[in-house]
């Protein structure tokens, strides 16, 4: 669900961090951003339209994406300055999650990519649901000082 706040966001926020978790709608998103949707089927209807909303084949990825979920929650469309794209995001999951499959973990990840975001990501080969001490917090850190720019003082690794 936090993927979901993240793609509804209308700036960038200094980082996402995900831990075991899944992209709800991820289906109908990918729809978006393929531009697959049972409403272009009368895209033509009015040939004298002169709208100036752009076209949703025009739109960028994550524009598409951002305004599905916008519409799924009530939200205003957005304009292309008005998104979290440039909020960096790192993706961690076990391989041996028992409530939440590493596939569903996957294809949120191939969603965000897909939509233009910055994946880091990390699937920690045995682990169940869970974070993995040390290393996802290790890895947690690391991503906030090499993607996030933070300069995080007095934190040793674990």
């Amino acid at each position: 669900m936090a993927a979901i706040c993240l793609l509804y966001l209308q700036f960038p926020v200094g980082g996402f961090v995900g831990m075991s978790g899944w992209l709800p709608y991820r289906n109908d998103i990918h729809k978006a951003l393929d531009n697959v949707s049972e409403d272009n089927i009368f895209e033509d209807e009015n040939p004298f339209d002169t709208s100036s909303c752009a076209k949703m084949e025009d739109q960028d990825p994550i524009f598409k994406a951002v305004d599905f979920v916008r519409d799924l929650l009530g939200g205003d469309n957005q304009s292309p300055s008005q998104s979290a794209l440039a909020t960096p995001v790192f993706l961690g999951h076990g391989s041996a999650d028992e409530k939440i499959s590493i596939e569903l973990a996957e294809n949120a990840r191939d969603t965000l990519r897909k939509a233009g975001f910055k994946v880091s990501w990390v699937a920690y080969q045995g682990h169940g649901h869970w974070y993995k001490v040390p290393e996802e917090v290790n890895d947690i850190v690391a991503f906030m000082r090499k993607d996030m720019k933070w300069t995080v003082g007095n934190i040793r690794s674990i």
